[in-house]
């Protein structure tokens, strides 16, 4: 299961049973999501497999919106993680941002859970999803602006 989709602390919690449920759903919600969109898809529609029940959905999750929710925060720390770390480089702003968008291309092109919730976050009927972008901009300004207020060692030439 790709990590975000079940936090260690829940994973305590849940029995191995419940855990594979929940990423079943997620795993079909994704596919459909991304090639139908929110818009087009119901609860229902999400759910391509005979080995899921309306209950299981429905003990899981309480809306699509909410499954679209879990999708747009897989997708969220996938790039929150990726910026920090060029962040942190010496090398000028550009490379950094290319090294990063490389490094998400290649994760999209392989994960069809945060391919959903990139493309999630793009859609106006996705509610709240764009918001995901605005929260890591935020908090990139954040570490951007403590790391330039970190007084830096000057040792002479």
């Amino acid at each position: 299961m790709p990590s975000g989709l079940a936090p260690a602390t829940l994973a305590r919690h849940i029995q191995p049973r419940a855990i594979a449920t929940r990423a079943a759903i997620l795993a079909e919600a994704a596919k459909a999501l991304e090639s139908s969109g929110y818009s087009a898809a119901s609860i229902y529609s999400l759910i391509a497999s005979p080995d899921l029940t309306k209950g299981a959905i429905f003990h899981h999750f309480s809306s699509k919106r909410a499954i679209a929710q879990q999708l747009v925060q897989g997708w969220t720390s996938a790039a929150e993680e990726a910026f920090p770390e060029a962040a942190t480089t010496v090398e000028p702003s550009s490379a950094w941002l290319q090294a990063v968008f490389l490094d998400l291309s290649k994760q999209i092109e392989n994960d069809v859970y945060l391919r959903a919730g990139m493309k999630l976050t793009l859609e106006p009927a996705a509610e709240g999803a764009h918001q995901a972008y605005r929260l890591v901009g935020r908090r990139n300004q954040r570490r951007r602006r403590e790391r330039h207020r970190t007084p830096r060692s000057t040792t002479p030439p």
